[in-house]
């Protein structure tokens, strides 16, 4: 009944947005859960349709980072627990695992997987985490000898101090811009205190590095974002191409994408948006654009600039017009 009552609520709060879009746009409920989730689950016909089957365990893996270090495999308590809160503890570690790995399970099985289909999961991670550190703490405080995370702070701690110090490299290399010195210097002494973290390992009990290691890792995400995050979006978003089409005032009957699957739709200009029709945008490959014969009217193919080269392999766009718009070139026959 409390299942019941739950489902419940939350149709009466969802419903009334669920039926605002209807009314919006025609056949979203539809494409909401019979298109994008019943047979997405069921069938590859998504874009992000065709992973391999193990395509989330990676990810997990990274996403889960640093947290997952801490998985208690074993679900062992600390001695200081009664039978009571065993019982209590093993239900919940059950409740987590069956969580974390129903939903990886899931998952794996649906035939479109993305990225983000994976969020779900990571709460779990989080919370056993915790749940591993609160055992941990607990027998420090019985036996001050006693450290059963020691590896694994020290690989937590060792790893990030890893990131911190290539991230100014990283970034560089797949932002396509270098850093600047002072972003440098920041990830530097931010890498010099991953380092005393390491050293400090060795030396200091649990209870005193875990809140200085929370802090750091909070640290390092969020200077990751604020300082990298905005230049590796630009390198990787379609917001210059959505530009170039909005200052020309129209779009043309059809839009190539060639070999890569962005959206630029959400930064195109409303007025443009509701022209769009089926179709008028797709994602094709180079293959595919010269087996076009003959190539179509009122057509342009839109590329990154550095895959520019690959239209020598077609020839009505060899040769053709193009205007620069971001890392995108727009070739017009």
């Amino acid at each position: 009944w409390q299942g019941f009552a739950v489902l419940a609520i939350a149709l009466v709060m969802a419903l009334p947005w669920y039926l605002a879009m209807e009314a919006r746009e025609p056949g979203y409920l539809r494409y909401y859960f019979i298109d994008r989730h019943l047979l997405g689950f069921a069938t590859d016909t998504q874009r992000h349709g065709g992973q391999p089957w193990w395509f989330y365990v990676p990810l997990a893996i990274g996403g889960g980072l640093p947290w997952i270090l801490y998985l208690n495999l074993s679900g062992g308590r600390g001695k200081g627990e009664g039978g009571s809160g065993q019982r209590e503890g093993g239900r919940a570690e059950m409740l987590l695992w069956t969580w974390l790995l129903g939903s990886l399970a899931l998952l794996s099985l649906s035939g479109s997987k993305a990225v983000t289909y994976v969020l779900p999961a990571m709460p779990a991670i989080a919370i056993l985490a915790a749940r591993s550190w609160v055992v941990a703490l607990s027998a420090e405080s019985q036996h001050p000898v006693a450290d059963p995370l020691r590896v694994r702070r020290l690989l937590h701690a060792a790893l990030f101090f890893v990131i911190t110090a290539l991230a100014p490299w990283a970034a560089s290399r797949f932002a396509g811009q270098p850093v600047t010195t002072g972003e440098a210097m920041a990830f530097g002494l931010l890498s010099l205190a991953w380092l005393w973290m390491t050293v400090a390992l060795g030396r200091r009990p649990a209870a005193y590095l875990w809140p200085r290691l929370v802090l750091a890792t909070s640290a390092t995400y969020a200077m990751a974002f604020a300082l990298l995050g905005p230049q590796l979006a630009q390198a990787h978003s379609a917001r210059d191409l959505a530009g170039y089409f909005n200052a020309s005032g129209r779009l043309p009957g059809s839009i190539f994408i060639m070999d890569e699957r962005v959206s630029f739709v959400y930064y195109l200009r409303p007025d443009l948006r509701r022209e769009l029709h089926a179709d008028q945008i797709r994602s094709v490959s180079v293959e595919q654009l010269a087996a076009m014969q003959p190539f179509p009217r009122d057509a342009v193919v839109a590329l990154p600039a550095d895959l520019a080269g690959r239209l020598s392999r077609v020839p009505p766009l060899a040769n053709a017009s193009r205007q620069a718009a971001g890392r995108y070139v727009v070739v017009s026959p």
